[in-house]
């Protein structure tokens, strides 16, 4: 669903760009969205061409000069595409090097043929190779007629180009540029109606290759803010040293797709790691041609290349679901989003609440009424999405809603990739042992059948501690994994939510109480299940240090509760390992641009950057050269 729902998306705000109403655009565009599948690559330079061709069987020996080597290498690729088990029903797109797209294939043009054929969207490589060293990174040298080889490919019926750079050194100003480069030319195949790859290859073999990845990532992520909604990419990237390091950039509202370079990894060890990075696919070069030889026969051949798609194919098949939303939670980058009126809308019902009796419940009506408003605004902003947000706690009333004729649990996940949350609030019970219990009612069970329903994943129900009382505190703890059960039985992630009263004035005694209480009740409780904990952030210093690490804890998220976004920012830093969960934080300031979504979404897009610059800081700082 999220893939076609992308992909009317993407062709609803390119069209007018593109210049391209055919049914043909149209078609490839929802194979290049939402088809399981790989991109092969036949763009190997003039000066990789010769490897290639040596371990595909054919020597220097065999070839005289440039023109015969073209011959030899265009003949490989004719016959791959005329293989019968190369086809669209598991490649995706191929890209082309220059020289094939200007030969052909049999009487066809190169871009017709593999569409017509085989239906397999082409691409094409546009580069005309890189610039020497130069701050870490090699640059794409300039490319000479780049306007009329873009028309002519247009024309010829390619779909998109290619562009390669590479990284060499960890240097964040390097990166930075080539970012800026690849961007605008990303920005001029657009404007020439193509969609374009943009391939930003670190070495497998770089000695600080996961350091060039934690850069490139943030240089990626503050690069791709400056596309227009119509401006959509797809990346080509090395996989990652740390397995989902990329996950943010396969939510970003301007990133079709993803694609794996092999990178110098053999097939087998590339295909096992594309399989531990959710939602990117194959995009590979020498790793597909692996096993390909010029003296095999054709029946060998064709076996080795439907072993080669086979195996890529099973490589980049989307995971379940539920699967990925979990995986989104535990490991991706990023925050937690809270927008539920009681959480973040006090500053709004103060305001309304000057008046007694009926006035006072007429006004507060009207403020929870502004804070539905201004949560459907939020949601519906283009900068509320899964690239920084992990998960958003929605309001119950907002559950019931629509938004685009969906459900608005499930048009947060399917249009912006973010895991939805539900907040039940059911009432507290009167202070008793320095604690409030969560109130004892069916509707709980009720509200979390509610919950599933709309497609919400996980539900948290609040609890509060008041007073380090021991017993109090224990008995918060042995119900809220009671809640976590009967949230369980239909289908929820459990969300444990005992949080501590910021005004009280033994707040580090109860959190160090808390501590003992939750670490005992993860070893002794009957629930198997992981859960997520929702907590205030801790007066001392990675304080839920035991519990960020517990097998049985998917995920700790440290609420910035009434503090300004600076100084929750600093009081999460020093909490490491623990996801930021920010309410009023993310809104601060949005009041007065309301009735404007143009100004929501670039208010919301500059907060959001900000905290997930801050959040993306705590979690590591790579080596800078």
């Amino acid at each position: 669903v999220w893939a076609h729902y992308r992909a009317r998306l993407v062709q609803s705000t390119c069209q007018p760009v593109m210049m391209a109403t055919s049914s043909v655009w149209n078609e490839q565009l929802e194979q290049v969205c939402c088809q399981e599948g790989f991109v092969a690559a036949f763009d190997q330079s003039l000066g990789s061409t010769p490897k290639v061709l040596r371990l595909y069987g054919v020597s220097v020996c065999d070839y005289f000069g440039e023109s015969e080597m073209l011959d030899k290498a265009h003949e490989m690729r004719c016959r791959i595409f005329r293989s019968p088990s190369f086809d669209g029903s598991r490649v995706i797109a191929a890209i082309l090097f220059e020289d094939t797209f200007d030969r052909g294939i049999g009487d066809l043009p190169a871009a017709r043929y593999l569409w017509e054929k085989k239906r397999i969207v082409p691409f094409l490589k546009v580069d005309k190779g890189l610039a020497d060293e130069k701050g870490g990174v090699q640059l794409m040298k300039d490319i000479p007629r780049l306007g009329k080889l873009l028309e002519s490919a247009r024309s010829a019926g390619i779909f998109g180009t290619k562009t390669r750079s590479a990284i060499k050194l960890p240097k964040a100003d390097g990166i930075r540029t080539l970012v800026e480069q690849q961007l605008r030319f990303g920005k001029r195949a657009v404007t020439n109606g193509l969609v374009p790859i943009l391939e930003l290859e670190i070495s497998s073999h770089c000695p600080c290759k996961a350091s060039c990845e934690q850069l490139l990532l943030d240089a990626l992520m503050v690069g791709l803010r400056s596309l227009e909604p119509h401006e959509k990419v797809l990346l080509r990237l090395t996989i990652p040293t740390e397995p989902n390091l990329y996950m943010p950039l396969t939510a970003h509202p301007n990133v079709i797709r993803v694609l794996a370079l092999s990178g110098g990894y053999s097939q087998v060890e590339a295909c096992t790691m594309l399989t531990q990075n959710v939602g990117m696919v194959g995009g590979f070069s020498c790793a597909f041609l692996e096993g390909l030889r010029v003296d095999q026969s054709e029946e060998e051949f064709d076996r080795r290349v439907d072993m080669s798609c086979e195996a890529l194919h099973r490589a980049s098949r989307c995971i379940p679901r539920q699967v990925e939303q979990v995986l989104r939670m535990s490991v991706q980058p990023g925050f937690f989003a809270d927008l539920c009126p009681n959480a973040q809308m006090n500053e709004e019902r103060e305001e309304f609440s000057g008046g007694e009796g009926e006035n006072v419940h007429r006004e507060e009506t009207e403020a929870m009424g502004v804070a539905r408003e201004v949560c459907e605004h939020i949601v519906c902003s283009r900068a509320f999405n899964g690239s920084r947000i992990l998960g958003v706690f929605l309001p119950e009333p907002l559950l019931g809603r629509s938004l685009d004729d969906m459900p608005s649990a499930l048009y947060v996940w399917e249009r912006h990739r973010v895991v939805p949350l539900v907040s039940v609030d059911v009432g507290l019970e009167d202070i008793t042992n320095g604690v409030q219990l969560v109130k004892e009612t069916p509707r709980l069970d009720a509200a979390f059948a509610r919950a599933a329903a709309s497609g919400a994943v996980g539900a948290a129900v609040r609890s509060v501690v008041r007073a380090a009382n021991q017993t109090g505190i224990e008995a918060v703890v042995v119900q809220q994994f009671e809640i976590a059960k009967r949230a369980l039985a239909h289908g929820l992630m459990p969300i444990l939510q005992p949080e501590v009263d910021d005004a009280c004035p033994e707040k580090g005694q109860c959190e160090q109480l808390l501590l003992g209480a939750l670490l005992l009740g993860l070893q002794e409780s009957s629930l198997d299940h992981v859960v997520l904990l929702r907590l205030g952030i801790p007066t001392e210093a990675n304080l839920y240090a035991p519990l960020v690490a517990h097998p049985r804890v998917l995920r700790v998220m440290l609420q910035a509760g009434g503090r300004c976004p600076a100084h929750a920012c600093e009081a999460l830093a020093a909490q490491p390992g623990a996801a930021a969960c920010f309410g009023r934080q993310l809104t601060e300031g949005l009041s007065d641009r309301w009735q404007h979504p143009e100004k929501i979404d670039c208010s919301l897009d500059a907060v959001a950057e900000a905290l997930y610059r801050s959040c993306r800081r705590q979690a590591t700082a790579p080596e800078v050269f």
